[in-house]
């Protein structure tokens, strides 16, 4: 990744080559799940829209488009083309809808009720989100209910939750694994599509009614007969995720921000890319490779991780995590990740891992492990290299994020010296130690000074985006702020304590602090200059120049 730019996912944007492959056998027209999502909450709101018939809808509506788009709602068409996201399983076609959904209710300030209940009790300015799993269904009875007599007529009771739906001007139905089901239910749910019927029985004009589904043979799943007339009703995208979105979701995840994180996850992603969604032959059966099953690992991972940690806390031996996980790994993202993944692990746990504690503990670096971690990043410089530097980066940045941030938002009394003294001197054994974990393993010496700029400023983000997540009240320390392109200012007090204790990492052989990686001898570039001042600073000072060129133009 690039040393500066904290947020250089767009290299893993593509499409995988096996969804590439899916789209030219499939003719449908490919896009990202993150860049459907926008143009799905405009289609449901403008579904939602009255045209004046009801104000407090309209109102709600017009409130949500401009808070999520930054202009006016205009609607100049007189229908919306309901969408069908097809694709293969575990892209986020059906979590599309939710995240849609749920980023509307937020925006207008009201509750999202998801597939609810009878027990549940809406208000009529409430969302309702309805999926309607359709797989495996052989009668339409879960759509349109069941048939009674009224005065000699036959009519259908609707579900509760439809029933829901048509009293809610505010709803959304999702015709979930549409294509895997029988004639009968795709004939039940058509003219839902675009008529917004089920029989005899209104959802209403502002119900958005979409659709998911699988390809068949071209993904290998199964589909039942398709219908030109379904088609035409809708307008349909093959709908994939990929690992820059995923990468994306997780690092601004809040819930991640701590000592475990992501469990190196990422790391192994982002040196294997082409596992995120690989290749399948047709003929192997079992657990995949898929954005969800990496949620589903993930979670898994940070139980095991957390789970350990909590062991040794509590003074207990535990074995390694190693042996937990081998066995999970296989059981959800298969066998042919599972053997490379188990591998990766085996290398950051045998060595990465622990280090990065034993660097962050009270105790330090042993010399014993500072020499194990120096010879093979400084010195060995091969694959296994990059996998060590990059997870004990990662699990330290992790560590000292956590105490950092636990540390600084202390509230203290102003007129409390004894606290406020206490407080400066754990910041600084904190800081000291991360300086030493960074500078002092060969990192530098193995041109690895890029994997130390991007762990600052990884911390600094998540330092800021920790801070902002709390209510004002709850803030008691100013970590910096975002700028307009998501990239961290941190505050000048943190700056310059983090390079004044990098900048004292020059013992014999392995401080690497003031080690001189450009310059001249008169005017030589350090490495703390390179890997902590320049990405820290640069945007404050790109941004200086910028108001100091407005303000010359002007006069």
């Amino acid at each position: 990744m690039s040393s500066y730019n904290l947020a250089d996912l767009e290299q893993y944007k593509n499409p995988a080559s096996s969804i590439k492959k899916m789209g030219d056998s499939s003719g449908l027209p490919m896009m990202r799940i993150a860049t459907i999502i926008p143009d799905l909450q405009n289609d449901i709101l403008r579904t939602m829209h009255t045209n004046g018939q009801n104000k407090v809808i309209d109102a709600l509506v017009e409130k949500a488009f401009l808070k999520l788009n930054g202009f006016a709602y205009r609607n100049r068409a007189d229908r919306v083309v309901p969408l069908f996201v097809k694709g293969p399983p575990g892209q986020g076609k059906t979590t599309a809808f939710r995240i849609a959904s749920k980023n509307i209710a937020d925006a207008m300030g009201v509750r999202l009720f998801i597939n609810p209940t009878i027990i549940d009790s809406p208000s009529e300015t409430d969302i309702i989100l309805v999926e309607a799993t359709l797989a495996g269904l052989l009668s339409p009875t879960s759509l349109i209910g069941l048939p009674n007599t009224d005065n000699g007529v036959t009519v259908y009771v609707p579900p509760a939750r439809m029933k829901m739906l048509a009293d809610s001007p505010l709803s959304i139905m999702v015709l979930d694994d549409l294509e895997n089901a029988v004639a009968g239910v795709k004939n039940a749910a058509m003219p839902a599509i675009l008529d917004k019927l089920l029989l005899d029985f209104k959802l209403g004009d502002t119900c958005y009614v979409g659709a998911t589904g699988n390809l068949g043979n071209v993904d290998n799943t199964n589909t039942t007969m398709g219908s030109d007339a379904l088609f035409n009703r809708m307008k349909t995208l093959l709908g994939y995720d990929t690992l820059g979105d995923w990468l994306e979701r997780a690092y601004n995840n809040s819930s991640y921000q701590d000592e475990i994180g992501l469990c190196f996850l990422d790391v192994f992603l982002i040196q294997n890319p082409n596992l995120f969604y690989p290749d399948r032959d047709s003929k192997t059966r079992g657990p995949t490779a898929t954005s969800r099953s990496y949620d589903g690992l993930l979670g898994t991972l940070r139980n095991e991780f957390g789970d350990y940690l909590d062991r040794m806390n509590a003074g207990l031996n535990p074995p390694s995590i190693e042996i937990g996980i081998k066995s999970k790994i296989h059981g959800q993202v298969g066998k042919e990740v599972a053997e490379k993944m188990n591998l990766f692990y085996h290398d950051v746990l045998s060595v990465a891992y622990p280090a990065a504690i034993e660097a962050m503990s009270e105790k330090r670096l042993s010399s014993d492990t500072r020499e194990l971690l120096y010879n093979l990043i400084a010195i060995k410089k091969d694959e296994n290299s990059e996998t060590v530097a990059r997870s004990f980066l990662r699990q330290v940045e992790q560590i000292a994020t956590s105490k950092i941030f636990n540390i600084c938002n202390t509230k203290v009394d102003s007129n409390d010296e004894i606290a406020q003294k206490r407080i400066k001197i754990e910041l600084a054994s904190v800081l000291q130690r991360f300086s030493e974990a960074m500078f002092s393993v060969g990192l530098v010496r193995g041109n690895k000074t890029d994997l130390i700029a991007y762990t600052v400023l990884h911390m600094a983000k998540n330092l800021i985006s920790k801070s902002n997540a709390l209510p004002a009240s709850e803030r008691h320390f100013d970590f910096g702020h975002l700028n307009s392109h998501k990239l961290p200012v941190l505050s000048d007090v943190l700056v310059n304590a983090l390079t004044t204790f990098a900048s004292k990492v020059t013992m014999e052989k392995y401080g690497e602090g003031m080690y001189k990686v450009g310059g001249t001898d008169d005017k030589p570039i350090t490495a703390v200059q390179t890997a902590i001042v320049d990405p820290l600073t640069q945007t404050s000072q790109i941004m200086k120049l910028q108001q100091e060129a407005v303000e010359a133009q002007m006069h």
